[in-house]
């Protein structure tokens, strides 16, 4: 049997594309706005804010991983107060290095942040099962991971490709195994985690083209709509429909 964890990330294949090294001082802030980009970000040392188009802000402390699987609107600024109109701009230090805020001085942080891809065609599908945020706090192996992501990111080594994928598998492998462990675990993984909602979310993918019904996907998983169970119920409704955008009929 798959794991429900390591069929999430077979089923978005998520690929390398960006990733650098911040150092930070002093006051600073910058926001930016992504299409939907998968963003992630390790803090190694001192600590941040990081806040979601739409969501609170959170404290990011050395240790703390986040991933956005669909990043929109991103702000992250200082510990320090800043005013919300300021705008930093990062200084290129090195290839793949930057400075923001203070130009001179001893650094407060140090982050390792970047974008990557969901390569499956229907990613579009599988994102927003997901949580909007993922936030582990106490983990140094996701930030060890990330950290061998970035040099290798930036180093022209032999079968690097392989290298970059392989390193990202492993990565959303162990945040979601994180969240999932903390109760925090919603949407696609929640459902590959049970196994009759994840045997309707296979047949789904593997045939995307079918107009699926919550009928016929509850078929795949063998649950009925009418089933005495009111939980069974709602959380096939739920998530098989979310999935696919599947008509109630």
């Amino acid at each position: 049997m798959v794991d429900p964890l390591a069929e999430v990330v077979l089923l978005l294949k998520p690929a390398a594309r960006f990733s650098k090294q911040v150092v930070g001082a002093g006051p600073w802030r910058v926001s930016r706005s992504d299409a939907g980009e998968p963003f992630y970000c390790a803090v190694i040392e001192g600590g941040c804010r990081l806040a979601l188009e739409g969501r609170d802000t959170v404290v990011l402390q050395a240790g703390d991983f986040v991933l956005v699987p669909a990043a929109y609107g991103v702000t992250m600024s200082s510990l320090h107060e800043v005013d919300p109109a300021t705008h930093s701009v990062p200084v290129l230090l090195a290839e793949g290095s930057y400075r923001i805020g203070a130009p001179r001085g001893p650094t407060d942080l140090r982050i390792l942040a970047g974008h990557c891809s969901f390569d499956s065609p229907d990613a579009a599908l599988l994102v927003p099962l997901m949580p909007q945020l993922i936030h582990v706090r106490g983990e140094p192996r996701l930030a060890t991971l990330v950290h061998m992501l970035g040099e290798e990111s930036r180093e022209d080594r032999p079968a690097r490709e392989v290298v970059l994928a392989r390193l990202l598998e492993v990565l959303f492998i162990e945040a979601l195994r994180c969240t999932t462990g903390s109760g925090a675990a919603r949407g696609l993984v929640q459902a590959l985690s049970d196994a009759r909602l994840a045997a309707a979310i296979r047949a789904m993918h593997a045939c995307p083209s079918r107009n699926w019904t919550v009928n016929e996907l509850a078929k795949e998983a063998a649950l009925s709509r009418s089933s005495p169970d009111p939980f069974d119920a709602k959380r096939a409704a739920m998530a098989v429909t979310t999935a696919a955008g599947a008509p109630p009929g």
